[in-house]
């Protein structure tokens, strides 16, 4: 199901105080040497002109809630066999130890030299428990979302959302382009739905592209 929602982005993005305030701003970089006024000037002022390349474009990133939804749903699908085998591990390794504690008597009344073969079986799932799990731990790896400058990413990337990001750094050149996907990192093994993300120097991340999935068909939704 396409749970992505893709939001116009408000206009004008709302003037700050270090906006009205550039010339002040430069001037303490220039004459008291105090940057981290005019940082945030030249902050603010890339993100409202990445903006209006978005709006200028018809660019609709996707809303942020939506985007947080739809990344964990694939995370979870992606770690639920794993997520099984874990459970299943510490449901032996638990029916183990009660079933040991359960042996308790049987064992007393048998003595040292006896045969007790409930203190076996419930010593066999405690041990099959444990080689379980160093077998998840070293050949089953946890999915987790990962970043890549769009020019570090090693996986195919398609022509539409190519398209987007030539046509934003064409009008932005300040703009940065990173992509966000599920990977295993031990493996380094990627999977389905990647975003291509914009963001100014500094300053915030828009989830413009994704794809990969089927119900996106190669082109961009509205």
């Amino acid at each position: 199901m396409l749970d992505l929602v893709r939001k116009p982005l408000e206009e004008p993005l709302e003037e700050s105080p270090a906006e009205i305030r550039e010339d002040f701003a430069l001037e303490c970089n220039t004459r008291l040497g105090y940057s981290l006024a005019a940082a945030t000037v030249k902050t603010h002022n890339e993100d409202a002109a990445l903006r209006a390349t978005l709006r200028e474009l018809d660019i609709d990133p996707f809303e942020q809630e939506s985007v947080t939804r739809y990344r964990r749903r694939k995370m979870d699908d992606c770690n639920r066999r794993r997520a099984r085998l874990v459970g299943l591990n510490w449901g032996i390794f638990f029916a183990g130890c009660a079933l040991l504690v359960a042996s308790v008597p049987a064992g007393l009344a048998v003595g040292p030299a006896g045969f007790c073969p409930l203190a076996v079986a419930a010593t066999t799932m405690i041990v099959a428990a444990v080689m379980l799990g160093t077998w998840i731990l070293e050949c089953i790896d946890v999915w987790e979302w990962g970043w890549a400058a769009l020019e570090k990413f090693s996986a195919p990337v398609p022509e539409f959302a190519l398209q987007s990001a030539l046509e934003i750094r064409e009008r932005c050149p300040e703009a940065r382009f990173f992509v966000s996907y599920l990977v295993q990192m031990r493996d380094i093994a990627i999977s389905g739905d990647p975003f291509l993300v914009v963001a100014s120097s500094k300053g915030r991340r828009y989830y413009i592209e994704v794809w990969n999935e089927p119900s996106f068909a190669g082109r961009r939704m509205a």
